[in-house]
């Protein structure tokens, strides 16, 4: 019988050992590929990337290179050792940091979810970009800035860097780093922002602690509750908007819009440019306020603004009885003082307008009375009328010819003709 073959492994194997070669063993798959391996992942060589596209739960696992974690997975942390990704981390589906700590340069994108939990921490810049993404931080920490560029941050533990915001956060615990807010909405419920809080677009509402300087350059911002306070200095930018009510707020400088809404109090207003406030609260330290501008309200302002009413206008020289004459006025807070003119039977005024009546001095007087803003304000403007102005009494032209004189004059001269006639007459007889 014929030799029964035998496989082309097996006949190299022989002709390894004829020739004296031992067999050369598989090589040991790379540390990388073992982490990404216990992560539950899949390992991509040429791009240094695990994936994961399950679900899994690891105590923990360094790993050197990115981490994806695709749409559909999910990663939960749960242990205190391993947390270390030395490259980007990328979230479409659910990282959870259950334990422990866990760090990487990371982008949540799509409807990926980061769920840092209370008692754990999080380095690493954070972005979230994603139409409903999220990144959730409890009563944890954060050490690298967090970008809101699409989705929602919201913040219950303490970030030591910076927030920018674009679209949504909500802010119940500690802000270390500067804030800027160029879009959508920030609410900073319950929390408190210790650096530089800048506002570009968009929405802010607090509603707690803000312990450092507001620029607001765009947008709005809102100081909304009791116990809510900025110490440091609010600034508006033109074509901005604030409102404090009820709250608290350190010094404002104003160029756009400022509502001080009841029940909130202002340290102290500098209206600047065109600013417009309107105070319906208390400012304990007074209003510096600009002619260009404009400031109402009902509420109380200490000291009170020491209002100016300023005539525009220039009074007719010698008017005389019977003309009319337009005042106008200019008032350092924008508002419309109250008119009168007289004495009666000199002059007299309906709205703006002064209507002369008679010879005489006329004084029209313009006024603002005082109230919890303001303090009382007026200024006057005298018009000598008539033959109050020197040169005699002034009247209006008639508007028909008076023919009463002449009327008397030619019967005059009629008659003294007829005399005349009788007496040449007579003559003419006696002769």
């Amino acid at each position: 019988m014929s030799a029964r073959p035998r496989s082309v492994a097996a006949a190299l194997a022989a002709l390894a050992v004829a020739v004296g070669l031992a067999v050369i063993p598989a090589l040991p798959a790379s540390a990388d590929v073992v982490e990404c391996t216990a992560l539950g992942g899949v390992w991509d060589g040429p791009t240094t990337t695990c994936t994961i596209s399950t679900a899994q739960s690891v105590a923990g696992s360094d790993l050197n290179g990115n981490l994806v974690i695709a749409a559909g997975g999910s990663l939960t942390k749960t242990g205190n050792t391993g947390d270390s990704v030395s490259g980007t981390i990328t979230i479409a589906g659910t990282l959870t940091v259950a334990a422990g700590s866990l760090g990487g340069n990371t982008t949540v994108v799509g409807s990926g979810i980061l769920d840092v939990q209370s008692g754990t921490n999080y380095s690493g810049n954070v972005e979230v970009n994603g139409p409903t993404a999220q990144f959730t931080l409890g009563f944890a920490g954060a050490g690298g800035p967090v970008v809101v560029t699409d989705g929602t941050f919201t913040n219950g533990g303490t970030v030591s860097s910076s927030i920018t915001n674009a679209d949504t956060v909500i802010n119940n615990g500690s802000v270390g780093g500067a804030v800027v807010s160029n879009g959508g909405t920030f609410s900073n419920v319950l929390g408190t922002l210790n650096a530089s809080l800048t506002v570009n677009g968009g929405s802010f509402v607090n509603n707690a602690n803000i312990l450092a300087p507001v620029t607001v350059n765009g947008g709005s911002f809102t100081n909304n509750a009791n116990f809510a306070q900025v110490t440091g200095v609010l600034t508006i930018a033109a074509g901005a908007t604030a409102t404090n009510g009820p709250g608290s707020l350190a010094t404002v400088s104003n160029a756009g819009t400022f509502t001080n809404s009841r029940g909130g109090t202002t340290a102290a207003v500098t209206n600047t440019g065109s600013g417009s406030l309107v105070n319906d609260g208390t400012i304990t330290g007074g209003v510096t306020h600009p002619s260009t501008g404009t400031f109402t309200g009902t509420g109380t302002t200490t000291p009170r603004y020491a209002q100016t009413v300023v005539f525009t206008s220039t009074a007719p020289t010698g008017p005389p009885v019977g003309s009319a004459y337009t005042v106008t006025l200019a008032t350092s807070v924008g508002t419309t003082p109250a008119l009168a003119a007289g004495p009666a039977g000199v002059c007299s005024i309906a709205g703006a307008t002064v209507t002369s009546l008679g010879d005489g001095t006329c004084t029209v007087t313009a006024a603002r009375a005082a109230d919890g803003n303001f303090a009382i304000a007026s200024g006057s403007q005298s018009i000598a009328i008539g033959a109050a102005a020197g040169g005699g009494a002034a009247t209006l032209p008639a508007t028909g010819l008076d023919t009463g004189p002449a009327l008397l004059l030619g019967f005059g001269i009629l008659a003294l003709g007829a005399v005349i006639l009788r007496m040449r007459r007579a003559k003419a007889v006696r002769s």
